[in-house]
Protein backbone atom coordinates (compact mmCIF):
# COMPACT_ATOMS: atom_id res chain seq x y z
CA UNK A 1 0.00 0.00 0.00
CA UNK A 2 3.23 2.11 1.01
CA UNK A 3 4.38 1.82 -2.54
CA UNK A 4 1.35 2.39 -4.28
CA UNK A 5 0.58 6.02 -2.79
CA UNK A 6 4.55 6.78 -3.33
CA UNK A 7 4.33 5.84 -6.79
CA UNK A 8 0.82 8.15 -7.36
CA UNK A 9 2.16 10.80 -5.48
CA UNK A 10 5.79 10.32 -7.91
CA UNK A 11 3.23 10.41 -10.84
CA UNK A 12 1.10 13.33 -10.05
CA UNK A 13 4.48 15.46 -9.19
CA UNK A 14 6.24 14.71 -12.41
CA UNK A 15 2.92 15.48 -14.55
CA UNK A 16 3.45 19.24 -12.76
CA UNK A 17 6.93 19.38 -13.63
CA UNK A 18 6.00 18.65 -17.36
CA UNK A 19 3.20 21.05 -17.42
CA UNK A 20 5.27 23.44 -16.28
CA UNK A 21 8.69 22.84 -18.96
CA UNK A 22 6.89 24.16 -21.41
CA UNK A 23 7.92 27.18 -21.50
CA UNK A 24 4.23 29.16 -21.28
CA UNK A 25 3.22 31.44 -18.19
CA UNK A 26 -0.26 29.36 -16.97
CA UNK A 27 -1.05 32.61 -14.52
CA UNK A 28 -0.45 35.82 -15.78
CA UNK A 29 0.80 38.09 -13.23
CA UNK A 30 -1.10 38.39 -9.76
CA UNK A 31 -0.14 41.70 -9.17
CA UNK A 32 -1.68 45.37 -9.82
CA UNK A 33 0.45 47.43 -12.38
CA UNK A 34 1.17 50.66 -11.63
CA UNK A 35 1.83 53.18 -14.51
CA UNK A 36 3.25 56.81 -15.37
CA UNK A 37 3.71 56.95 -11.66
CA UNK A 38 4.94 61.06 -10.72
CA UNK A 39 5.66 62.47 -7.36
CA UNK A 40 5.29 66.29 -6.08
CA UNK A 41 5.92 67.52 -3.04
CA UNK A 42 6.50 70.02 -0.17
CA UNK A 43 8.39 69.96 3.22
CA UNK A 44 6.99 73.65 4.98
CA UNK A 45 9.32 74.89 7.46
CA UNK A 46 7.52 76.91 10.05
CA UNK A 47 8.93 79.60 11.91
CA UNK A 48 10.58 78.81 15.52
CA UNK A 49 8.08 77.25 17.62
CA UNK A 50 6.50 76.67 14.73
CA UNK A 51 4.76 74.00 13.16
CA UNK A 52 6.28 72.23 9.93
CA UNK A 53 5.00 69.39 8.01
CA UNK A 54 5.77 67.39 4.74
CA UNK A 55 2.73 66.80 2.30
CA UNK A 56 3.55 64.67 -0.95
CA UNK A 57 1.30 64.04 -3.51
CA UNK A 58 1.27 61.25 -6.21
CA UNK A 59 0.12 60.38 -9.02
CA UNK A 60 -0.39 57.09 -10.99
CA UNK A 61 -2.12 54.84 -13.39
CA UNK A 62 -3.25 51.48 -11.49
CA UNK A 63 -4.46 48.48 -12.80
CA UNK A 64 -6.50 46.12 -10.45
CA UNK A 65 -5.27 42.24 -11.28
CA UNK A 66 -5.91 40.60 -8.20
CA UNK A 67 -9.02 40.53 -6.59
CA UNK A 68 -8.63 40.93 -2.91
CA UNK A 69 -12.12 41.23 -1.86
CA UNK A 70 -15.14 42.50 -3.45
CA UNK A 71 -13.69 42.52 -6.80
CA UNK A 72 -11.17 45.29 -6.16
CA UNK A 73 -7.23 45.23 -5.97
CA UNK A 74 -5.84 47.01 -3.53
CA UNK A 75 -2.92 49.43 -3.48
CA UNK A 76 -0.88 50.68 -0.27
CA UNK A 77 0.64 53.91 -1.35
CA UNK A 78 3.43 54.74 1.34
CA UNK A 79 5.94 57.41 2.58
CA UNK A 80 9.03 56.06 4.68
CA UNK A 81 11.44 58.19 6.29
CA UNK A 82 14.51 56.86 7.85
CA UNK A 83 13.23 53.39 7.99
CA UNK A 84 9.91 54.14 9.68
CA UNK A 85 6.58 54.61 7.95
CA UNK A 86 5.42 57.88 8.29
CA UNK A 87 2.36 58.27 6.02
CA UNK A 88 0.07 55.58 4.24
CA UNK A 89 -3.44 55.24 2.29
CA UNK A 90 -5.05 52.24 0.73
CA UNK A 91 -6.60 52.36 -2.03
CA UNK A 92 -9.22 50.31 -4.19
CA UNK A 93 -9.76 49.35 -7.88
CA UNK A 94 -11.95 47.27 -9.31
CA UNK A 95 -10.08 44.22 -11.15
CA UNK A 96 -9.61 44.52 -14.77
CA UNK A 97 -9.46 48.13 -14.94
CA UNK A 98 -7.59 51.23 -14.92
CA UNK A 99 -7.56 54.35 -12.94
CA UNK A 100 -5.62 57.32 -12.13
CA UNK A 101 -5.56 57.68 -8.72
CA UNK A 102 -3.88 61.09 -6.90
CA UNK A 103 -3.03 60.50 -3.41
CA UNK A 104 -2.01 63.11 -1.08
CA UNK A 105 0.09 62.09 1.98
CA UNK A 106 0.89 63.98 4.82
CA UNK A 107 2.92 64.09 8.14
CA UNK A 108 3.84 66.55 11.17
CA UNK A 109 7.30 67.67 11.43
CA UNK A 110 10.81 67.92 8.94
CA UNK A 111 12.75 65.39 6.94
CA UNK A 112 14.65 63.40 9.25
CA UNK A 113 18.66 63.57 8.84
CA UNK A 114 19.56 60.13 9.26
CA UNK A 115 19.38 59.18 5.07
CA UNK A 116 18.63 61.74 2.42
CA UNK A 117 14.68 62.38 1.66
CA UNK A 118 12.06 60.00 1.59
CA UNK A 119 11.14 56.47 0.45
CA UNK A 120 8.03 57.05 -1.81
CA UNK A 121 6.74 53.42 -2.67
CA UNK A 122 3.71 52.10 -4.38
CA UNK A 123 2.89 48.85 -3.12
CA UNK A 124 0.84 45.38 -3.92
CA UNK A 125 -2.17 45.08 -1.23
CA UNK A 126 -2.78 46.36 1.81
CA UNK A 127 -0.04 45.64 3.70
CA UNK A 128 3.41 47.38 4.28
CA UNK A 129 5.23 43.79 4.14
CA UNK A 130 7.17 45.27 0.56
CA UNK A 131 6.23 42.16 -0.96
CA UNK A 132 5.69 43.32 -4.28
CA UNK A 133 6.87 46.71 -4.97
CA UNK A 134 5.16 48.46 -7.95
CA UNK A 135 6.78 51.90 -7.58
CA UNK A 136 9.87 52.93 -5.43
CA UNK A 137 11.25 56.45 -5.72
CA UNK A 138 14.14 56.79 -2.74
CA UNK A 139 15.30 59.03 -2.23
CA UNK A 140 12.83 61.63 -2.97
CA UNK A 141 13.43 65.33 -1.79
CA UNK A 142 10.77 67.58 -1.78
CA UNK A 143 10.35 71.46 -2.88
CA UNK A 144 11.48 73.37 1.20
CA UNK A 145 8.78 76.38 1.35
CA UNK A 146 9.05 78.41 4.72
CA UNK A 147 5.23 78.79 5.76
CA UNK A 148 2.76 78.04 8.42
CA UNK A 149 0.35 74.84 9.42
CA UNK A 150 -3.30 75.17 7.95
CA UNK A 151 -5.54 76.64 10.61
CA UNK A 152 -3.06 79.20 12.68
CA UNK A 153 -4.82 82.36 12.44
CA UNK A 154 -5.93 82.09 15.57
CA UNK A 155 -2.96 82.74 17.93
CA UNK A 156 -3.02 83.19 21.82
CA UNK A 157 -1.20 85.77 23.14
CA UNK A 158 -0.53 86.02 27.11
CA UNK A 159 -1.14 89.11 29.21
CA UNK A 160 2.03 91.14 29.05
CA UNK A 161 2.72 91.58 32.91
CA UNK A 162 6.14 92.85 33.24
CA UNK A 163 5.19 96.45 32.36
CA UNK A 164 4.81 98.76 35.41
CA UNK A 165 1.39 100.03 33.47
CA UNK A 166 -0.12 96.14 33.65
CA UNK A 167 1.55 95.19 37.39
CA UNK A 168 -0.55 98.85 38.64
CA UNK A 169 -4.19 97.92 37.01
CA UNK A 170 -3.83 94.42 38.06
CA UNK A 171 -3.11 95.20 41.33
CA UNK A 172 -6.28 97.87 41.16
CA UNK A 173 -8.48 95.01 40.02
CA UNK A 174 -7.12 92.25 42.98
CA UNK A 175 -8.19 94.64 45.25
CA UNK A 176 -11.32 95.90 44.24
CA UNK A 177 -12.00 92.21 43.70
CA UNK A 178 -10.96 91.87 47.57
CA UNK A 179 -12.59 94.80 48.79
CA UNK A 180 -15.90 93.40 47.49
CA UNK A 181 -15.42 90.37 48.89
CA UNK A 182 -14.64 91.59 52.63
CA UNK A 183 -17.38 93.78 52.13
CA UNK A 184 -20.23 90.98 51.26
CA UNK A 185 -19.22 88.55 54.65
CA UNK A 186 -19.43 91.87 56.82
Amino acid sequence: MRYLITGICGLLLASLAVANNAGVDINPSPFAVATNATVTGTQTDGPTGGCSFVEITINADIEGINDLGGGNDQVRFTIFDDGAERAFEVVSVPVGTTEAVEVTLTFEGVIGQGAEGVGVYIMDGPDSDFGQLLFELDPFNPDVVVGTCPGDGLSFRSVPVDSPWALGLLALFLGLVAAGVIRSRA
